[in-house]
């Protein structure tokens, strides 16, 4: 019981979440505060509930996609649906209820702490977006990946974000050279790491679409591949890659500009990347659909490991 409970929350999407939220505060934010002379002000056990208050949101909308795709999985995958067969309708909506409104409560928490209480809006419309995506935008051509990949490209500006309002008092009344150079670096980093969020995120989703064609095209859901063909899909997918890696050799050449971020990101991104086309181009099944984005999975997770390793620049 508890194992279906976890697979209809993506357990494991949820601890990348987790992840990807302390390294963007320690791996990124923690060395440019030390550099401008500051210290994160957001206490520990606010970044937590802060952290906890993202991953309900994203667990209520992991729940809510599966309850209005019960009968596309039935389809594609008919041995991993839960909700209807191991855990009721009734009980996995009050489930992905009570989840968004402890989600908004701390977001709200969180806000009124640092004083910005208007923040909450933020996390109003993500449940918003959450609950009309599965029966609204999903249905519409690419506006439902790229409203997916939009949503999994903010989560690395929320550290920013909330650590930046509550200093900001600071900032204002003691502005330093050295504070406007570390934030306009970090401000970069972060963006970057939702930048190439964003575009492995669209094409993670076009690769499931791929692997799912059967059941939306069962349903007539207006996806690339059941609109423009299975091929034309793949076409997309490898010119999206090959932008990712022309993006990150570019961000190498133009900012980053060393050979220790250059081998790590040519090792554990770019080339992978580009063995993930010849599969793409290879892939014949949804069971090779599959493969390929759960690699992707990976690829994504040592693209946000970088900022371990990331060189400081100021």
């Amino acid at each position: 019981m508890l194992k279906d409970y976890l697979n209809i929350i993506r357990y494991k999407n949820l601890l990348v979440i987790i992840y990807t939220m302390y390294i963007v505060r320690f791996g990124i934010m923690y060395p440019y505060y030390q550099y401008a002379g500051l210290k994160l002000m957001l206490s520990e056990i606010y970044f937590a509930l802060l952290v906890l208050s993202v991953v309900l949101i994203s667990a209520a909308g992991y729940i809510t996609n599966d309850f209005f795709d019960i009968n596309t999985d039935s389809i594609n995958h008919p041995n991993s649906v839960v909700i209807g067969v191991k855990i009721s309708k009734k009980r996995a909506m009050l489930l992905s209820n009570i989840f968004n409104f402890i989600g908004i409560l701390l977001g709200f928490i969180c806000s009124y702490h640092i004083n910005y209480p208007k923040f909450v809006i933020i996390y109003l419309l993500i449940v918003s977006t959450l609950w009309l995506y599965p029966w609204f935008f999903k249905k519409m051509l690419l506006i439902g990946n790229i409203i997916i990949s939009a949503l999994v490209a903010i989560i690395p500006f929320f550290p920013f974000l909330y650590e930046i309002a509550i200093t900001n008092p600071i900032i204002q009344k003691y502005p330093t050279k050295d504070i406007n150079i570390a934030f306009a670096n970090m401000f970069l980093f972060v963006a970057g790491f939702s930048f190439f969020a964003f575009f492995l995120t669209l094409l993670r989703e076009i690769i499931k679409d791929n692997a799912d064609f059967l059941g939306d095209y069962s349903i007539n859901r207006r996806t690339v591949p059941v609109v423009f063909g299975i091929k034309t899909a793949k076409i997309i997918s490898v010119v999206i890659i090959f932008f990712i890696i022309l993006s990150l050799f570019a961000a190498n050449f133009y900012f980053l500009r060393d050979i220790t971020s250059l081998l790590y990101l040519t090792t554990f991104v770019i080339v992978p990347l580009v063995i993930i086309s010849y599969k793409i181009k290879k892939a014949q099944n949804a069971k090779d659909f599959y493969k390929i984005s759960n690699i992707l999975k990976i690829i994504m997770l040592l693209g946000i490991s970088y900022a371990i390793i990331i060189p400081f620049k100021v």
